[in-house]
């Protein structure tokens, strides 16, 4: 299936720029989370989830899209960024009001 030795040591050390994201969910804490979005936003050239909000305004919002496309909430995304909920809403949600919960 991967050509012997050779096929699966290079399988394993060519990630092919794909970074895993593993589920986001209660058990996970604040700094696992920071963590992996700090990952997230590295792999896709957006620096730290502190430095998003001196982004340009379309660098900004793609950085929060990909958070939010990897599984973080409104609010995680306010808490690692130091962002506006509002701001965040908006971009995510398309300037539709938040959904209620």
């Amino acid at each position: 299936m991967v050509q012997g030795p050779e096929g699966f040591i290079a399988l394993c050390s060519d990630d092919g720029g794909v970074v895993y994201v593993p589920r986001l969910g209660r058990g996970m804490d604040e700094n696992a989370r920071l963590c992996v979005a700090t990952e997230v936003l590295s792999a896709a050239g957006l620096g730290a989830p502190g430095d998003v909000k001196r982004l340009s305004r379309a660098r900004r919002d793609a950085a929060i899209r990909l958070l939010g496309e990897k599984g973080f909430s409104i609010r995680w995304i306010e808490r690692l960024t130091g962002m506006g909920r509002g701001t965040i809403a908006h971009v995510l949600l398309g300037g539709r009001e938040e959904p209620d919960r």
